[in-house]
């Protein structure tokens, strides 16, 4: 797929959002844990039933 067609805005989706009106005060407090969470998935993977193949895989994202 070319990028005239992944990079249009219905295929793209946010990895988090920030809530209320303002700014937080501390950016670190609303980054931590997704970055904590994409931390464990690298080290310990995750494991996906692939339903073709009948089997378990381990997945870990880069």
């Amino acid at each position: 797929m070319g990028p005239d067609k992944c990079y249009k805005i219905q295929n793209i989706l946010p990895s988090g959002i920030i809530p209320g009106p303002t700014s937080p005060e501390h950016i670190d407090s609303f980054l931590f844990p997704g970055l904590a969470h994409i931390s464990a998935l690298q080290k310990e993977g995750l494991q996906l039933w692939d339903s073709y193949n009948r089997r378990l895989v381990l997945v870990r994202p880069l």
